[in-house]
């Protein structure tokens, strides 16, 4: 049988691993650089290209023009990304149809908290 002068011991430390689990649990996870890089291929590959410029940063434009916006197949082969405390190199292996291959090397910044694709889109 459990005595209630026990409990009343340890119930502050009950309480207190109950509220850290749910702060830690409730947080907003920020997407990693991986993740917006692999978002940007999908998006791009569905043809959902404003969706896409979404995730990129463009220092003095105005907006950037997509000519081009049609889906296309393609399979994600492999994305590596190098984190650098506020910055990251992510190099990107894309295959499209039978035997085409694309290489990008994206530049990511944190910005306000969140990964956007800096340059090589």
């Amino acid at each position: 049988m459990i005595k209630i002068k026990n409990v009343k011991r340890y119930l502050p430390l009950f309480i207190g691993i109950i509220l850290f689990q749910c702060l830690i649990g409730c947080e907003e996870k920020t997407p990693s650089p991986e993740m917006v890089s692999r978002d940007w291929l999908a998006y791009m590959s569905a043809g959902e290209c404003e969706k896409a410029i979404d995730l990129e940063y463009c220092a003095g434009e105005e907006s950037r023009i997509i000519l081009n916006c049609e889906p296309y197949e393609s399979e994600i082969k492999s994305i590596n990304c190098e984190v650098r405390e506020e910055t990251a190199a992510c190099t990107c292996i894309e295959s499209r149809g039978l035997s085409q291959e694309e290489h990008y090397n994206f530049d990511l910044k944190k910005i306000d908290g969140k990964w956007i694709i800096s340059s090589g889109f």
